[in-house]
Parts: structure tokens; sequence; C-alpha cells
């Protein structure tokens, strides 16, 4: 497996929504920046175009911050970060996709995804659904908002 480097210099939005990821996926094991990034493309690869520029438009409210790191650096597969970077210049119409971009719009689409899961997931707690009758990734879900509870 070939490997690539994305390297941003790091916004507060960019970092806002890898802490938020960390705290909604549990941070625990595999929860590092590099594996949640990975995570995030493997995600928004499958993404409609819709989806794709509804990341891009949404705001992150963020609070200023002064400890910034000064850089960022993830390493990721080469093969799946050319997929995603193609299928930004489809839906967005450009020759270039800088990292900066690339990552907020990826995190952005990922944490709304996260969002969206955990609300389904309060909605199966209120109905008092039992384990079995839930799909793999909900039970999967459940089970880590509950440890994180």
């Amino acid at each position: 497996m070939e490997e690539k480097y994305v390297s941003v210099k790091p916004t507060t939005t960019i970092i806002t929504l890898f802490e938020r990821i960390v705290e909604m996926e549990g941070g625990v094991e595999g929860f590092d920046r590099q594996a949640i990034f990975n995570r995030v493309l493997l995600y928004t690869k499958d993404l409609t175009d819709n989806q794709l520029i509804a990341a891009a438009k949404k705001v992150i409210s963020v609070e200023e911050r002064n400890d910034l790191p000064t850089s960022l650096k993830v390493r990721t597969n080469c093969e799946l970060l050319d997929d995603v970077v193609e299928r930004f210049k489809d839906v967005f119409k450009i020759s270039r996709v800088k990292s900066p971009f690339l990552m907020r719009v990826t995190l952005t689409a990922y944490y709304n995804y996260l969002v969206e899961g955990n609300k389904n997931v309060e909605k199966v707690e209120a109905e008092e659904v039992k384990l079995g009758d839930l799909r793999a990734d909900e039970v999967s879900r459940l089970v880590r908002l509950n440890k994180y509870l």
C-alpha cells in the first residue's frame, strides 16, 4: 500500500472538527488524527454530489483559539486520497484541490454523518428497541455512545 501525506496549516475549524469527531466516536484507541482522516476519506468517497456541496457550504461554529499547532500532517492511502481528489475535481469543477479545502470539507461531511447517526441512536433509545432488532452499525454506535456517557 503506497502512502501519501496530506499537510496543512491547521485552522481553528479543522482542529475543532477533529476534536468533535474524537468526542463523538468515543476518544479511545484508533482515534488519532491519521486514523480519523482515513475513516473520513473512506466515508467521503461514496458521498453524493449534493452531500459534498452541502458540506462545503456548511459553516462550523468555532471559538477562537491560541493553541493551534504550527502544522498538521496525516499519512493516508495513496489510492484512496487520489479517488477523493478526483471526486472533488468532478463535483466542484476545479482543476486543483487544495489540502485545507479537502480536509475541511471531508471532516465536515463526516461530522454531519456522526451528528445524524447520534440523532438516530437517540431515537432508538427513546423507543427502547432491543439490540437484536438493530443493524450492526447501529449497535456499535449505541455501545460507543453508552461507553462515552
